[in-house]
């Protein structure tokens, strides 16, 4: 039997799993939107990769996290 890591996407909490079937919620917070990221995180975390855009350095590097990061939010938007 492989054990199997898992991490809540909402508070971050890491376990692992003792049964095969795909847990139903975290352990520590009970939520069962344990695999899915939040939308408002996803948002800030746009927000902040945005304002390295101003830096002539870190642009091409920070057009890349934003697309990156916009493509994780429409996929979480969809209900991917």
């Amino acid at each position: 039997m492989e054990l199997k890591q898992n991490e809540c996407k909402r508070c971050g909490h890491v376990w692992i799993q003792r049964i095969l079937t795909k847990p139903i919620r975290c352990p520590r917070c009970k939520t069962h939107l344990w695999d899915k990221e939040r939308i408002s995180t996803l948002k800030n975390e746009i927000t902040k990769a945005k304002t390295y855009l101003s830096d002539p350095e870190k642009k091409e590097s920070a057009k890349e996290v934003i697309d990156a990061l916009e493509a994780r939010l429409n996929d979480r938007v969809k209900g991917a």
